[in-house]
C-alpha cells in the first residue's frame, strides 16, 4: 500500500496544480494598453487591490527595469517581468 501511496502522490500534485492553472486561465486576462499593463478578470473588471502588497494590478511600462520571455520571445509561455513601482 506504502508504494502505491507514493507512486500516485506525485501524479495528484501535479493534476492540482494543472487544475490551478486551468482556473487561473478562466479567470484572469492581462491587458495592454499605450503605457500599462494590467491583470483583470476574464470580464475585463477590476481584480481589485492586491492583498501582498497593496494597490491596484496596473503596472507603468516606464517603471519595468527588466524583463524576459520564456521559452523565447517568439513563443512566449512564461513572460518575467521586475519593476519598481510595487512598494517592497
Amino acid at each position: 500500500l506504502k508504494t502505491r501511496i507514493t507512486a500516485y502522490f506525485p501524479g495528484a500534485l501535479l493534476s492540482l496544480f494543472g487544475l490551478f492553472l486551468c482556473f487561473q486561465t478562466a479567470t484572469l486576462r492581462f491587458t495592454f494598453d499605450e503605457s500599462e499593463f494590467s491583470l483583470v478578470r476574464s470580464d475585463l473588471s477590476s481584480t481589485g487591490e492586491n492583498v501582498v502588497v497593496g494597490g491596484e494590478n496596473r503596472w507603468r511600462y516606464e517603471q519595468f527595469v527588466n524583463y524576459e520571455f520564456f521559452p523565447s520571445e517568439s513563443f512566449p509561455i512564461l513572460v518575467y517581468f521586475k519593476e519598481t513601482q510595487t512598494p517592497e
